[in-house]
């Protein structure tokens, strides 16, 4: 793996090694590259009561995985991301190596590395659905309506996790109220069909489907201003109930 400091750190080392080392000098080797004061750094970081060795093992492994982290966000996300995300991303990954320690089984690096990928990939996913879920509720007012502060950095909007469980959940709430063939459209309108194709769609007057589009968009608006994770949300007058303003 080429991220990998040293790949081929083997948890095995003799338990005579391992008493006579010192912790700090274990470090120290294991910081410039020495597989095996590495491997008796991870063997007594899996003992009880080893928050000491713990402690060295992350001093020693942390930039590994942080670099490994930062390589892989640069090559899917802006710098200003990069920077938001690498030290949270980084930490949330240390803790998971620590955890699995007991369950290590084999070399340390691809294990810990394929950790780091994990915790950023999964932060990337969920980045990327959040932006197409608020696409998607955005289509629902027409090209130019906003759910969100569209003075609010992109960067920072998409710090608000809490935002992108909210939306979800609003959603989740409109369509357990709604019934046939509006709740048909709902779906629709949320994969981006048009209002004219899912008239067609559903063989439904197209003026029905632009109410409907209006209603639905303020029971999202409403419910996520109950669940209190819509920030800088004021549907404006177009997009209330009535004000058919879009055709």
């Amino acid at each position: 793996m080429e991220d990998s400091p040293e790949v081929g750190t083997i948890v095995s080392v003799s338990s005579e090694a391992d008493h006579l080392a010192d912790g700090e000098e274990l470090a120290r080797r294991a910081s410039a590259g020495d597989r095996e004061a590495l491997a008796i750094l991870v063997r007594r970081a899996r003992g009880k009561g080893a928050r000491e060795a713990q402690g060295k093992l992350v001093r020693v492994v942390r930039p590994g995985i942080q670099e490994h982290i930062r390589r892989y966000l640069a090559q899917r996300c802006s710098p200003s991301l990069v920077a938001s995300w690498l030290e949270d991303l980084t930490q949330d990954a240390v803790i998971q190596v620590l955890l699995g320690l007991v369950n290590l089984r084999g070399e340390f690096w691809p294990w810990a590395l394929s950790i780091a990928r994990n915790t950023a990939c999964k932060r990337v996913r969920a980045e990327i659905g959040m932006r197409r879920l608020k696409d998607a509720l955005r289509s629902m007012s027409g090209d130019s309506g906003e759910l969100v502060d569209p003075h609010e950095d992109v960067a920072a909007a998409l710090e608000q996790e809490a935002l992108a469980t909210h939306l979800r959940r609003a959603c989740e709430l409109v369509l357990s109220e709604l019934e046939g063939d509006q709740r048909r459209a709902f779906v629709l309108r949320l994969e981006g069909v048009a209002p004219k194709e899912i008239a067609k769609t559903l063989r439904v007057n197209p003026q029905s489907v632009y109410n409907w589009k209006h209603r639905h968009q303020s029971m999202v608006v409403a419910r996520c201003e109950e669940l209190g994770g819509l920030v800088g949300a004021q549907p404006p007058d177009r997009q209330l109930p009535g004000k058919d303003r879009d055709r």
